[in-house]
């Protein structure tokens, strides 16, 4: 596995070199970006790889997985258009989704996968608020 660091965490100086504190006398952190981003990497395993380990158990959501991508691509306010095309893409010229019809997809949960894949492109266009 590799990670990537493009910032680095720092104490916050003043002008002659001593640490800015908060008011409650602790440092201030800052993040720096860095010149070149630095590689990490580290082996990893499955767990069923790994002896003495207990059972991994997952529960169910208690949610309705569909109906809740359902309603994130309501709740965007996207424009979605189907059938116009045999493919998925962001047109960000007209700031819209285009998919194709849901029944062309092999099952529904493959439809709100490339569905919610293309909002998140969306959700970059320059006319959406940044954090």
């Amino acid at each position: 596995m590799q990670y990537w660091k493009f910032t680095d965490e720092h104490i916050k100086k003043d002008d002659i070199g001593n640490p800015v504190l908060s008011t409650e006398g602790q440092p201030i952190k800052e993040q720096v970006r860095l010149e070149r981003p630095r590689v990490f990497y580290a082996s990893v395993f499955n767990a069923e790889q790994v002896d003495n380990l207990p059972e991994l158990i997952f529960k169910a959501p208690d949610w309705d997985p569909l109906e809740r991508a359902e309603h994130i691509l309501q709740a965007s306010n996207a424009v979605i258009r189907h059938g116009e095309a045999d493919r998925a893409f962001y047109r960000p010229s007209t700031d819209s989704i285009h998919l194709p019809h849901k029944n062309q997809f092999p099952t529904p949960d493959r439809y709100y996968a490339t569905a919610l894949h293309e909002l998140g492109h969306w959700t970059g266009h320059e006319l959406r608020p940044k954090p």
